[in-house]
């Protein structure tokens, strides 16, 4: 099932054979999030902090599409290795 909830495309599945949306994964699965940004600066920070939280190894992908508010100056800031930055030099109307 894919949905939106809180700015974030969601994934989730249902194991078949039990019914249960908890699925356990061990400790070598990777979790891709991408992130689609238009004047997030405000609520960005909080978004990057709940998927660290997780307890997977995570990459964060981050494509700006624009910004005008700040985020751009937010996103130059980040030296983390496990996310990549990408930005639109205008805004590509893709959010």
């Amino acid at each position: 099932m894919l949905y939106y909830q809180d700015k974030i495309i969601v994934f989730s599945w249902r194991n078949k054979r039990s019914g249960s949306q908890n699925v356990n994964l061990d400790s070598s699965f990777k979790l891709s999030v991408i992130i689609l940004v238009l004047k997030e600066r405000e609520t960005l920070r909080q978004i990057m902090k709940r998927i660290q939280t997780l307890p997977y190894q995570t990459e964060i992908i981050i494509v700006d599409d624009g910004s005008s508010d700040g985020t751009r100056d937010l996103l130059d800031k980040i030296t983390v290795p496990n996310i990549r930055i990408f930005m639109h030099e205008n805004n590509l109307n893709e959010i």
